[in-house]
């Protein structure tokens, strides 16, 4: 931090990793979106996509919280030279696109419940098609048997992928802008952080 040729060197870097990364994220938002503009799916489709969409959100998220970390990275060591709001600047329209990719999972996801006739609570599926067709019969003496089961992996990542969000937050406080109380012991200074809940003022 003393070194300003140090730092400057290490911002550069930080910039570098930043760039890769958002592109990386860019890539994952974009996957998550095709994934969830898939139509006419079958069962089999939608349970391999679903599968997929799983490795991609685990993906985003990574990246989500790597670029964050870089992005604080950068407000730090500026030391104050530019704002938290600034140092975030990269971060915030890949978040944004990041949400916005979820929401279309979500919907998508809704979609394919109601066409497939999947219910998650019981983890089982309605027969189609000719599948139906043979045991329609069978169905009239036990109503269970109009029914295929999910396999319980398949029906965890349903519930997982509509619930999903962004972990990204951000605490909002430019921490180079904030007062703080320092206090002088024997001749050594300390920094007093607010107590818990509590902002420096």
């Amino acid at each position: 931090m003393e070194s300003d040729e140090l730092r400057q060197r290490e911002l550069g870097y930080l910039k570098e990793r930043e760039n890769e990364c958002v592109q990386l994220l860019g890539q994952a938002n974009i996957m998550l979106e095709k994934i969830a503009a898939r139509e006419g799916l079958d069962f089999e489709g939608y349970e391999s996509s679903v599968t997929e969409a799983n490795a991609w959100y685990q993906y985003q998220q990574v990246l989500l919280k790597v670029v964050a970390e870089l992005s604080e990275l950068t407000y730090t060591l500026n030391m104050g030279a530019i704002s938290r709001e600034n140092s975030y600047a990269m971060l915030t329209p890949y978040a944004q696109q990041a949400d916005g990719s979820l929401n279309k999972l979500r919907a998508w996801h809704g979609e394919n419940e109601k066409t497939l006739e999947i219910d998650t609570s019981t983890s089982k599926r309605r027969r189609q098609g000719l599948d139906k067709a043979f045991w329609v019969i069978p169905a009239l003496v036990s109503s269970d048997l109009g029914y295929r089961e999910v396999s319980e992996s398949t029906t965890q990542m349903i519930k997982g992928q509509k619930s999903l969000n962004s972990t990204v937050s951000d605490s909002g406080r430019d921490l180079y802008r904030e007062d703080i109380t320092l206090v002088k012991l024997d001749g050594d200074v300390y920094y007093l952080p607010p107590a818990e809940g509590e902002e420096a003022s």
